[in-house]
């Protein structure tokens, strides 16, 4: 029930080269996966969006004419759980759950409509407030999953992230990163492994303002979520990194960090240390990948207290 041609978009296609023999699988198999979904929700297929990375994303309409959105994931550690904390959520500041199906990992979400980015609205400042009450309200115990949902995994554990990121930059190359930006990685890695501050609830560890959209049943709606179940500075930790992409510099770091810690009402000092050691991980990436981690090591420059 395609009834159009779909065109992988470039992004979609390069999951072929950085996801091994598994993307490639993967990308092979996705007009049939495609049209296995179309026929199980009965779904007329539009053009794909073409601003993800690790995911085949499309409008579609359902046989009752009403809008809907199919994502067909590339799954992996960050997003096997999506529609778990999509089901926690149940709507509630989040875009719906209409559907999910257990053998590809698929979803099919409802539409936010106009679904303009949180990132183009004009007033930067006013764009953190939303972004940090939403982020804020999201945050909530895990619920028990239920129907198909019940054979995904409990997301990460927030601790364990930490724990694997210290373990990853003690195994940098020696000389590789800068000493004092990777001790300092290092200790807060460790720390934010081994004393979580709060209870662990459902954040993520992908947020920022792209992944917030305007809506008409809610001013402002969640896609996307990358969850894990851990403290909530998570969710600053990146979010300021996102507010950094503008240039990373330490009066940009020095702007935002108060701003994002005062509207998610955390320690400013917990969520520069997670964005320090993200961070630092990527750098890390890059320089295992034998890349210059020099854009990565600006962030973490720019956020670290010195």
């Amino acid at each position: 029930m395609i009834r159009r041609v779909q065109t992988l978009p470039p992004e979609v296609l390069r999951i072929a080269d950085w996801g091994g023999e598994a993307g490639r699988r993967w990308v092979a198999g996705l007009p049939e996966r495609l049209a296995l979904l179309s026929d199980a929700w009965e779904l007329t297929l539009g053009v794909p969006f073409t601003d993800g990375y690790c995911s085949y994303t499309t409008p579609a309409t359902r046989d009752g004419g009403s809008p809907a959105v199919l994502k067909v994931p590339f799954v992996d550690e960050e997003n096997y759980a999506e529609a778990r904390a999509l089901q926690t959520y149940d709507g509630d500041g989040a875009v719906r759950l209409l559907a999910y199906h257990a053998d590809t990992g698929a979803m099919l979400l409802e539409r936010a409509e106009p679904g303009s980015s949180l990132k183009a609205y004009p007033d930067r400042i006013k764009a953190v407030e939303i972004a940090c009450a939403l982020l804020t309200r999201l945050r909530r115990p895990l619920t028990p999953p239920a129907g198909q949902i019940a054979q995904i995994p409990d997301p990460p554990n927030g601790t364990e992230m930490a724990a694997g990121i210290a373990a990853t930059l003690r195994g940098a190359r020696p000389g590789a990163l800068p000493v004092e930006l990777l001790a300092s990685a290092i200790g807060w890695a460790d720390r934010l492994a081994s004393a979580p501050a709060g209870p662990e609830l459902l954040v993520n560890r992908d947020a920022h303002l792209d992944n917030i959209r305007a809506a008409r049943r809610e001013p402002w709606l969640l896609i996307d979520p990358k969850p894990l179940v851990g403290e909530a500075a998570l969710d600053g930790g990146w979010l300021l990194l996102d507010l950094l992409t503008d240039g990373p510099t330490r009066t940009l770091a020095d702007e935002w960090a108060p701003r994002v810690a005062a509207g998610l009402a955390l320690e400013e000092t917990r969520v520069r240390g997670w964005s320090l050691i993200r961070a630092m991980e990527n750098a890390a990436f890059e320089v295992a990948g034998g890349n210059d981690p020099s854009e990565d090591l600006a962030f973490a420059d720019a956020v670290a207290r010195q």
